[in-house]
């Protein structure tokens, strides 16, 4: 019955928005959960869970289909809501699956980087983190896992002491497992057997 009540003819979820990365379409799919929830259905839990990721990916990242002059690109605001949205869900926590795409978001998204490139904190987090205590909760401890201490050696021999994301990534090539900087381009070889990748946060190793 619930297949039938969300899915359309071809299967799929039925969206508010035909464009991809909408808010109307992440609003629908954080109704969808609560649906999927509130039956047990485990189906449409993953559904859910997949489409929710790329709606929200082309979301933050402001990707051009969605950004017209209905669909601003998103903000601050906009952000701390769809937090709290999601914090309203039963057993939202760092395990939670919507709240962890949003914690993987916060590897490559611009808007939710934990650091930018000056190392400063994003706005987007902070903001969120004092409207919604339970997020800021969980962001301390995903940020306690995800950040790492990167030594290295400059230029000019001095030893140099960097704070990072470092996540582990697997190159299928030659199935060695090593760990990349989440600041560094998505594409490139591996450090192993130097087989070029186009995207590597396919390849990340849990």
């Amino acid at each position: 019955m619930l297949n039938f009540a969300y899915q359309s003819d071809r299967g799929r979820i039925q969206m508010p928005d035909e464009a991809i990365g909408t808010r109307a379409n992440i609003n629908h799919c954080i109704a969808l959960y609560r649906v999927a929830d509130k039956y047990d259905f485990p189906h449409l839990h993953l559904t859910t869970r997949r489409i929710s990721q790329t709606e929200l990916r082309l979301w933050l990242d402001g990707a051009p289909q969605t950004v017209t002059e209905n669909e601003p690109s998103a903000s601050s605001k906009d952000f701390r809501e769809l937090v709290s949205s999601i914090y309203e869900l039963p057993n939202a926590a760092l395990e939670h699956p919507l709240v962890a795409i949003i914690m993987r978001m916060t590897r490559s998204c611009e808007s939710v980087k934990i650091f930018d490139t000056a190392g400063r904190a994003s706005t987007f987090l902070a903001d969120a983190a004092k409207e919604v205590p339970e997020f800021g909760r969980d962001l301390f401890f995903h940020m306690s896992k995800e950040v790492k201490i990167d030594e290295g050696e400059s230029r000019e021999g001095r030893r140099t002491t960097e704070l990072g994301i470092l996540v582990k990534v697997k190159c299928f090539s030659c199935g060695k497992i090593w760990s990349r900087s989440c600041d560094s381009p998505l594409e490139g070889h591996c450090l192993e057997c130097g087989s070029y990748v186009e995207y590597w946060e396919t390849h990340e190793w849990h």
